[in-house]
């Protein structure tokens, strides 16, 4: 996103566009203002032009960087898997206390217990690739590209 500010401004205008036309919506219905309607309107096609432009010229190269990380060979969940088998690494601290913890308890440590661990931040990221995959899923389509022409889906799942 650094190397696009412009498409990143809009990323963020368009969403906020239709947003704010919700809220105007809202309030032109409770206060039964007909000129409201017609700016939330105009909001509402404004925000829509913007994503749907945003969409055409920057949507490739998003899907480009989606399709690098989930990648033909699936290796984020190959990694995550690997890292989860870590946690059924064997004991191998001493039995009297008095050397430190073996070399798979430090491996263990690092890839599934810290807070910080490979295993935490591999589902974090398997979760963000499923996010990303709703335009493959043919029964999450419509919901992505609801998502997509209202916030910008692809943008919000790349930030």
């Amino acid at each position: 996103m650094p190397t696009h500010p412009f498409a990143r401004l809009l990323s963020y205008a368009g969403p906020a566009l239709t947003l704010i036309s919700f809220a105007i919506l809202a309030v032109a219905y409770l206060n039964e203002y007909k000129l409201l309607t017609n700016v939330a309107a105009c909001c509402l096609g404004a925000g829509f032009v913007i994503n749907i432009l945003v969409t055409v010229f920057w949507g490739s190269w998003i899907h480009d960087i989606f399709q690098k990380v989930t990648g033909e060979h699936q290796a984020v969940y190959q990694f995550a898997r690997v890292f989860a088998s870590m946690s059924k690494l064997p004991d191998d601290s001493s039995p009297d206390e008095t050397q430190p913890n073996g070399l798979l308890n430090a491996i263990r440590h690092h890839a599934v217990e810290s807070p910080q661990c490979a295993k935490t931040g591999f589902a974090k990221l398997m979760t963000i690739v499923r996010l990303a995959n709703f335009q493959r899923d043919p029964t999450m389509y419509i919901v992505y590209l609801l998502l997509q022409l209202f916030f910008l889906w692809d943008f919000r799942i790349l930030k």
